[in-house]
């Protein structure tokens, strides 16, 4: 059973994609209770874990730990998690281009070539504007490989 205080939980977790992770791992009703009403016979759940749906598979398990003195009508939370690193990825999209220079030698692809970057430098529109702007335009200029 949940309240109104329940509900708003929920539905704050499901607005910004979070789960409720103490709910999702079958304990003993012992290992649920975080709360003991002042009676010393009731115990609710009211205390929870919110994890992004993204790190949700990295939760290993959630539970009460009654044994620690807090002094507090409440028992602590216990949430295991498995941390994990990956390595930061290069963009393999940025590939260097490998010219063969010797073929330059040719007057013919020589001249081939300057008439290519010549164009390119007009389309991109070289003249005016800002230094950035320019280098934007200059790295839209690609000749194509020189004497393949």
């Amino acid at each position: 059973m949940t309240n109104d205080n329940g509900q708003r939980l929920a539905d704050f977790a499901a607005a910004r994609g979070l789960i409720v992770s103490s709910t999702h791992f079958p304990h003993k009703d012992i290992h649920k209770g975080t709360w003991k009403s002042p009676d010393g016979l009731t115990l609710n759940q009211i205390d929870h874990v919110l994890v992004s749906g993204r790190h949700a598979s990295s939760v290993l398990d959630v539970k009460v730990r009654r044994g620690a003195n807090i002094e507090s009508d409440h028992f602590m939370v216990q949430m295991k998690f498995r941390g994990r690193l990956s390595a930061r990825s290069q963009n393999r999209n940025d590939t260097i281009t490998k010219w063969n220079l010797d073929a330059l030698k040719n007057e013919n692809v020589c001249n081939d070539f300057q008439k290519i970057m010549r164009e390119g430098f007009e389309v991109a529109g070289y003249e005016g504007g800002e230094v950035e702007e320019k280098w934007m335009n200059l790295k839209c200029v690609k000749p194509l490989y020189i004497g393949q």
